[in-house]
Formats: structure tokens, C-alpha cells, sequence
């Protein structure tokens, strides 16, 4: 993600959209949950960005940093736990089952394989 300075913010043309997506996204956690002071407060959210611009582009400026913030955390802890609760139960599966997709396990000295198959020019057009 790149760093971008208060000054970046206010010449991105992406930051009235910015701005907008967190007042819908704010009322719409409102509406969903019911809370009446987080719906007050993302209608006088929307009001400061529109009356106070170099306020919102701090407040922008600010939500981009937490985003960068929690992705240093979030990104390690959601695949870690991917890792762990997905794909070492399954690699740990195909152990117990004996299963060898990468054929590693062949019997004899090498694990080269000899096919025996003539191409055809369909096959050169359509390879899967």
C-alpha cells in the first residue's frame, strides 16, 4: 500500500468517493444493527465533509492509516488461520490416507514416465 501524504489526499480525485463510501458504509452498519448515535454521527460525519474539507481529508487521511495499521495485523493472523485450520488438516489427511498426488513416492529409480500418444493438431488448439 502506498503512503500517501495529507497533501496526495486532497489532489486525489478518489477522495470525495472515499469519503462517501465511509458515510453509506456507516449508515449502513447503523441501519443493520439499529444504532441511532452511530447514524447521528455518520449524518454529521457527511456534514463535516461536506462544510470542512481539509477536515475530511485529514479524517480520509486518518482511515487510511488505520487500514495500513490493522493490515499488518489482520493479513498474518487470517492466513495463518487459514493455514492452520484448513490446509494442515488436509495435508495431514492425504498422510494418514497414504495419498501422493506429486507421485515422490514411486517405486523403482527414477519417476520419469513415458507417454505414448500421438498429437494431433486439436490438440495444439484446444490444450486443455
Amino acid at each position: 500500500m502506498i503512503k500517501k501524504s495529507l497533501q496526495d489526499i486532497s489532489k486525489d480525485p478518489l477522495t470525495p468517493k472515499t469519503q462517501l463510501v465511509m458515510v453509506v458504509g456507516f449508515l449502513a452498519i447503523a441501519w443493520f444493527l439499529e444504532l441511532a448515535w452511530l447514524r447521528d454521527g455518520a449524518l454529521a460525519l457527511g456534514l463535516l465533509f461536506l462544510l470542512f474539507p481539509p477536515l475530511g481529508n485529514a479524517i480520509v487521511w486518518a482511515w487510511y492509516r488505520l487500514a495500513f495499521l490493522m493490515s499488518l495485523v489482520v493479513n498474518p493472523v487470517v492466513l495463518g488461520a487459514v493455514y492452520w485450520v484448513f490446509i494442515t488438516p488436509i495435508a495431514l489427511l492425504f498422510r494418514l490416507v497414504g495419498n501422493d498426488p506429486l507421485q515422490k513416492k514411486r517405486a523403482g529409480d527414477t519417476t520419469y514416465s513415458t507417454r505414448e500418444k500421438t498429437y494431433s493438431p486439436r490438440d495444439l488448439k484446444y490444450p486443455w
